[in-house]
């Protein structure tokens, strides 16, 4: 099953050339090494396609510890898959919107994923995750649970982070 990779970086307060100059390599390295395509974006936010759910958390992996230890910038990184995701064709409408609300449940230094690819790595005992909420979408019957990964010093995010933005959304919603 291919796999959707969404990076965000948000830059310390470092001249944005400098950045960009030591995070595009290592990017691009850990993109080849894992077959990774990329789709579109910029220096900031890009979208690539891997060829499996595991390389995609293992890229994901590599590229939190990598950035973490460059510094210079926080990543939030989401992961989502589908049965009818392939790598060879262009990505759906669909899976871009999935991908941008899962990843607003993210935070810096962390890795949240869709339940398939959630699913895909639990024959894998060395990764753990942990469920921290549910998107509703009407092309997920009941919603489409999201998780994070735990471990190699990712920033874990508990449950309540979920409801806690639900909450605020609302509370915004009812004053218009």
């Amino acid at each position: 099953m291919s796999a959707l990779l969404n990076i965000q970086i948000q830059p310390k307060p470092e001249p944005h050339a400098t950045l960009s100059g030591r995070f595009s390599p290592i990017l691009q390295s850990r993109m080849q090494a894992f077959r990774g395509k990329k789709i579109s974006g910029n220096e900031f936010e890009s979208l690539y396609a891997l060829p499996s759910v595991l390389e995609a958390v293992l890229v994901s992996i590599q590229l939190q510890q990598a950035i973490r230890t460059e510094g210079l910038a926080e990543a939030k990184i989401g992961l989502h898959a589908d049965l009818s995701l392939n790598a060879d064709q262009p990505v759906r409408p669909l899976d871009l919107e999935i991908l941008d609300r899962i990843l607003e449940l993210g935070a810096p230094n962390t890795v949240v994923m869709s339940e398939p690819v959630a699913e895909q790595i639990n024959n894998h005992p060395e990764f753990r995750t942990g469920k921290i909420g549910k998107i509703h979408h009407k092309a997920y019957a009941g919603g489409l649970n999201i998780y994070s990964l735990h471990g190699y010093g990712l920033s874990s995010l508990p449950a309540s982070r979920f409801y806690e933005r639900l909450k605020a959304r609302l509370k915004i919603a009812s004053l218009f």
